[in-house]
């Protein structure tokens, strides 16, 4: 739609680092999921609720698979009374999103983030690069492994 969510989407990747690609929910095919070591998922908030292909691609990740998600939003203390009340009972896509995996058996990797936009078209808020970074090195520090003999 506006590009917000696909930006931090090639930021994550980036601080990731390694072996990350970054694919559109409608090109992703269940197989495409086979030999992931970690699947971030993320998306606009609408209503409340994520896009309609992100909510049908919930329905094929695999549940063993290491997940976490992410949505852009709004932030609701910069509007008026209104529509603070409608985003504090609609919420945010990443809740939702995390909840349907779960309420399938999945587990997530970290909890759900929401990085602020300041308007439908951008940009991020200003200290939620920072965020992302912070976000994205707990999710780093949660795949460290360490093999001792």
């Amino acid at each position: 739609m506006f590009g917000n969510t696909e930006k931090i989407a090639k930021e994550i990747g980036r601080r990731l680092g390694g072996n990350t690609n970054i694919l559109l929910v409608s090109k992703v095919k269940e197989k495409d999921l086979g030999n992931l070591d970690l699947l971030i998922v993320g998306s606009p908030t609408h209503g409340g609720r994520p896009t309609k292909d992100v909510v049908n691609f919930l329905n094929i990740i695999p549940i063993e698979l290491r997940t976490a998600f992410y949505d852009t939003r709004l932030e609701k203390e910069s509007h008026g009374f209104g529509l603070k009340i409608v985003l504090s009972v609609i919420g945010f896509a990443a809740e939702k999103m995390e909840r349907q995996f779960m309420s399938r058996g999945g587990k997530i990797l970290i909890k759900a983030e929401g990085f602020v936009v300041t308007d439908k078209k951008g940009p991020m808020k200003e200290g939620e690069m920072e965020r992302l970074k912070n976000w994205v090195e707990k999710i780093r520090s949660k795949l460290k492994v360490l093999m001792v003999k």
